[in-house]
């Protein structure tokens, strides 16, 4: 099983898009938004498991950040962030066609799971599983999350492998007994995963 990670492998990763319609939306400067949400620990707890349900993340920044912003706005505006990247998504498609299990391993939150699953409908229904690191209680390259990885998804850490676009994320897979590559572009993706010559 070949897992992709989100943020700049299956996603284009635009955060300055969502910090933006935050801004919008709440009048607040975006030093501050990212202070309240990102600089605190926030958003790093939360991609552990501290608001394991949507909801529950949206109340906490609504709280944070002083504005009554409804669950579906929230939603809409984390998706912003994240652009499919059509390229990666038509290499998925290539290696289930050869018949190999294709999935997400994300670090992120139950509010970017629900933005994606609402927002990216086709581009997550490309992928099975979805494995997001607040289900498990830990972020790559936590080597207390491959073992959790590999029992998830019943199988052995030396038949599952990683594309992550983070060189830590990649050495923790690997020390861990996964094969792992370092995503560097979709061309050279390709190449790296391209049938073995007959």
């Amino acid at each position: 099983m070949v897992l992709f990670d989100a943020g700049d492998v299956v996603f284009r990763f635009q955060p300055e898009r969502r910090l933006h319609a935050l801004m919008t939306a709440t009048g607040l400067e975006p030093e501050d938004i990212h202070a309240r949400l990102w600089e605190s620990g926030f958003s790093s707890d939360c991609d552990r498991g501290a608001c394991p349900t949507a909801p529950a993340m949206c109340a906490a920044i609504r709280q944070r950040l002083g504005h009554e912003l409804s669950d579906a706005e929230l939603s809409r505006i984390w998706s912003l962030a994240f652009e499919p990247d059509p390229e990666v998504l038509a290499i998925a498609a290539r290696l289930r066609a050869r018949g190999l299990g294709t999935g997400l391993l994300t670090n992120n939150s139950s509010l970017v799971h629900a933005a994606l699953e609402r927002h990216h409908t086709q581009a997550i229904a490309r992928l099975d599983p979805l494995l997001f690191s607040y289900q498990l209680g830990t972020t790559k390259p936590d080597p207390a999350l491959w073992p959790a990885v590999a029992k998830a998804l019943a199988h052995r850490p030396g038949q599952l492998l990683l594309v992550d676009d983070t060189l830590r994320n990649v050495e923790g897979a690997v020390a861990a007994g996964l094969h792992a590559v370092q995503f560097t572009g979709p061309a050279e993706l390709a190449d790296v995963l391209a049938p073995p010559d007959p």
